[in-house]
């Protein structure tokens, strides 16, 4: 349970791209069904936001039409939406390139709650790095609740077969957040080698050498902890 001491230092796996663009959307406006306009909103805000849109327009300008496109888009529910919304709240992109540090952490973490609601995993996956790091509202709740919430976040991005939530699953049990903090440490290397192993997990690690880094200490100080157990039980 140490590791709580050095939980914000940590580096997680974190998506870092935006969402994929949707098809099968058509028809003009007049046209479209609630489904088919939400899609069309989010499709205009990835157009705006990669620069593959009409008119000669500043970065700045781009990002602000981007943000109302995904606002609208995710005001009728869209998942992906609400979680480019809040990679740009997070990036200081669009209207939140006048907002002050905390308020783009609030808006972030509202934007990916409302997300992982709709079961988004990797706005699950991010929102629970959120909790682990305290940012948003999580910057004033214990850090053993922010851990179990997390450890939650990460079993539901998991479950649903998002590769770095099985990497931040991995981390949990290594330093032992959550629910792992209550297994013993060879139960917690067991597991965190299995999540390791799922997705390509230890390929996706060795791609990120401060996440490489952060691994393999951890991996050596649970392993001396599963020595210690090992000892006391001779």
């Amino acid at each position: 349970m140490g590791g709580y001491r050095l939980i914000r230092g940590v580096f997680w796996a974190m998506a870092m791209g935006m969402g994929t663009v949707h098809t099968g959307c058509n028809a003009s406006p007049a046209q479209q069904h609630p489904e088919e306009d939400r899609v069309a909103q989010f499709n205009r805000g990835i157009e705006y936001y990669e620069g593959r849109c009409p008119g000669d327009l500043t970065e700045e300008a781009r990002f602000d039409r981007a943000y109302a496109h995904f606002q609208s888009a995710a005001d009728q529910g869209s998942a992906p939406a609400l979680y480019n919304l809040a990679q740009m709240c997070s990036r200081g992109q669009g209207p939140a390139k006048g907002w002050d540090k905390t308020q783009r952490q609030d808006r972030a973490f509202d934007f990916l709650t409302r997300a992982s609601e709709q079961q988004d995993g990797a706005s699950q996956s991010n929102l629970g790095v959120m909790y682990i790091k305290q940012k948003g509202p999580a910057r004033d709740m214990p850090i053993q609740v922010c851990g179990q919430r997390a450890f939650d976040l990460f079993q539901a991005s998991a479950d649903r077969g998002y590769p770095p939530a099985h990497i931040n699953l991995a981390l949990a049990y290594l330093i032992g957040i959550g629910a792992a903090g209550q297994k013993t440490a060879e139960e917690r290397l067991h597991r965190a080698r299995e999540f390791l192993g799922l997705s390509g997990g230890w390929a996706y690690v060795q791609q990120n050498p401060p996440l490489e880094r952060e691994v393999r200490n951890a991996l050596i100080r649970l392993i001396a902890e599963v020595l210690q157990e090992q000892k006391r039980t001779e």
